[in-house]
């Protein structure tokens, strides 16, 4: 028997062996993983009259590891139209 190895969040059943000697002690216990929240923030950008839409770039913290999230793009949301008003959005 090996050592556990769990990666998504719950509640898990393991022993536990003890063996000094001759003598050997077991029991059960419960390993609990909850949860960890990711960020992901989108970093300003700006964009003047004319020119084209700037690269979207930002960060993704807060993982246990760093690919437990996959492949993330980071992309504009999907407009209607291409041409939009002078302001702030």
């Amino acid at each position: 028997m090996g050592n556990p190895s769990f990666t998504n969040a719950g509640e898990y059943p393991v022993t536990v062996k003890v063996k000094r000697g001759s003598d050997v002690w077991q029991d059960t216990a419960t390993v609990k993983i909850t949860k960890r929240t990711a960020n992901i923030t989108v970093d300003d950008k700006e964009k003047f009259f004319d020119e084209a839409d700037p690269a979207l770039t930002g960060k993704i913290e807060n993982l246990v590891d760093a690919g437990d999230l996959g492949t993330v793009t980071i992309r504009e949301a999907t407009r209607t139209k291409r041409l939009e008003s002078i302001g702030k959005y």
